[in-house]
């Protein structure tokens, strides 16, 4: 009788050492692939900046070229105009003398004929090649707006990255009410009422701590035994932007201060482990911070703060 509960004594614990080790290999998996999705991320932006960056080489060559074109032509077209007003002025000259030299004028005349298609052909040229720049200008600014958003959004993921990585949620506060007044709950029992309220409250830490000012995240409850996140789902006027019902998380633009939240959900408490974590918010897609979690229920037990 004593082996038999001694062994099942033992088995309970392996079960909940090997139930604990199963979440944190999760957890890892999920961080790292996150981590990996930046990577890809930030690595297909910089080869796109690549692509843009040749399309600005091939279009300013293109400008450049074509602008060398029409100098070139306008030096042409210079010599020639200067030409034709020359043969014009000996033109009129050899037609006033008293024996006109029809002979020399005919020749002048033809070679002002040439001079003239030789400038409709350099007119023509020079408005193709101008043609030629106000396009590949006008392409561009296009490129050159592409690249800078792209750049952009490089940048935003070289800091997202940053600070999903390197930045540290510290907790001073978690306590786990029935109500907003009464005294910490120390256990959770499977299918518990009591506990409604988390009051939370941390620090966020980087390195460089300015990076964090401004930025938007979220705190979440998750239960990890179901895998699911604890929605928000009652009104609170303190967060006007969580009063949603059923709203995953508490969203906040941090400011250097503590962060403060109330975090109420009132239905059953099915599970026997939960853990608050902090997400960073980048347009549309949220990210878990790497040093951004806290398990506040451990086998139905509440951790405190240390």
């Amino acid at each position: 009788m004593y082996l038999s509960n001694g062994y099942s004594e033992v088995n309970k614990k392996y079960e909940v050492v090997k139930s604990e080790l199963g979440e944190k290999t999760d957890e890892n998996v999920i961080l790292r692939s996150e981590i990996n999705r930046l990577e890809k991320e930030i690595t297909r932006l910089k080869d796109s900046i690549g692509v843009l960056n040749t399309q600005i080489d091939r279009l300013e060559r293109t400008i450049s070229e074509q602008k060398d074109l029409i100098g070139k032509l306008r030096g042409k077209i210079e010599r020639r105009e200067k030409k034709v007003a020359a043969l014009k002025k000996e033109i009129a000259r050899l037609a006033q003398q008293s024996k006109v030299d029809w002979e020399k004028i005919n020749r002048l005349e033809q070679e002002k004929i040439e001079l003239k298609e030789a400038l409709d052909e350099y007119y023509r040229k020079s408005e193709t090649a101008q043609i030629r720049v106000e396009k590949a200008t006008e392409q561009l600014n296009t490129v050159v707006e592409q690249k800078n958003e792209v750049a952009q959004k490089r940048d935003e993921m070289d800091i997202v990255r940053d600070i999903v990585t390197n930045t540290t949620v510290r907790f001073r506060k978690v306590a786990l009410r029935k109500n907003q007044h009464s005294g910490e709950l120390q256990k959770i029992k499977k299918n518990d009422k009591s506990w409604r309220y988390t009051d939370i409250e941390f620090f966020l830490e980087h390195p460089n701590q300015a990076l964090l000012v401004g930025r938007s995240f979220r705190v979440k409850i998750k239960d990890l035994d179901h895998k699911r996140t604890l929605p928000l789902n009652e009104d609170n006027p303190k967060y006007p932007d969580g009063g949603k019902i059923g709203k995953e998380g508490e969203k906040f633009v941090y400011d250097g201060n503590m962060v403060e939240v109330t975090y109420f959900n009132s239905q059953k408490k099915k599970s026997k482990n939960y853990q608050i974590q902090v997400f960073l918010i980048s347009g549309d897609k949220a990210f878990v911070l790497k040093n951004g979690k806290y398990t506040i229920v451990e086998d139905g037990i509440v951790k405190p703060v240390h």
